[in-house]
């Protein structure tokens, strides 16, 4: 893994140059003696022109529309209703936006699974704003805040086992399946107030069937070699 001298980006396998910055990539291991030869490359100065990554403006672009979004809605409500009433949820939406796409493109060292935790406070959020405006939380407090609660977990475990390649994506991806059927039976169980499961049966046995497809994919040397995996 290397970064760039210049701008700091981390830079693919076999790079000669810089995506962003365009500057020379020296490998200083590459011949012997290489460390005693190896003058850093002539970059163009930054100092005075700063360079800005497609990341900066796409992070840019969003929230310029999504704040536009939400003081337009803010107007509207306002000059409808004289208060602020439904304008709640699209500012929560968009809140849950920012933090999910917007934020991961700023920080590019947030780690996965800090972005999932995001992810769920932003999620909880709109939930909790959804309630509120609809006047009952017993929908959200029995249904959808352990839901939420519960695939923030699952997905954590699956982007700690990605980042940390403690199994094959093979077997990740059967993780996830069998995570998915999990998480439809709670959401069955909850809704019926636990008497019975009807629908998420199904989707728990086909999930558990392509799990175990996937893991012997995974396990079979031909059939890895197939896959490229």
């Amino acid at each position: 893994m290397s970064y760039c001298v210049n701008c700091g980006v981390l830079l693919p396998e076999g790079s000669l140059k810089c995506p962003l910055c365009d500057c020379p990539v020296v490998n200083p291991y590459e011949s012997a003696g290489a460390a005693e030869t190896v003058i850093k490359p002539e970059c163009r100065e930054t100092d005075d022109a700063p360079v800005t990554s497609w990341r900066d403006i796409v992070h840019f672009v969003i929230t310029l529309t999504l704040v536009f979004g939400c003081v337009t809605c803010g107007i509207v409500n306002l000059s409808v209703s004289g208060r602020l009433s439904w304008a709640y949820i699209p500012f929560a939406a968009s809140a849950l936006a920012y933090i999910s796409v917007a934020l991961p493109m700023k920080s590019r060292r947030l780690s996965c699974e800090l972005s999932i935790l995001f992810d769920y406070i932003a999620v909880m959020l709109l939930l909790t704003v959804i309630a509120w405006r609809s006047g009952s939380f017993v929908w959200a407090v029995s249904v959808s805040y352990p839901v939420a609660t519960v695939t923030a977990v699952f997905a954590v475990i699956l982007a700690h086992l990605i980042r940390k390649h403690k199994i094959r994506y093979f077997h990740i991806c059967a993780i996830g399946f069998v995570l998915a059927g999990l998480l439809a039976v709670l959401t069955e169980l909850l809704i019926s107030g636990g008497d019975d499961i009807v629908w998420s049966g199904i989707v728990l046995v086909t999930c558990v069937a392509v799990a175990a497809i996937l893991s012997i994919i995974a396990k079979s040397r031909r059939l890895s070699r197939r896959f490229h995996i």
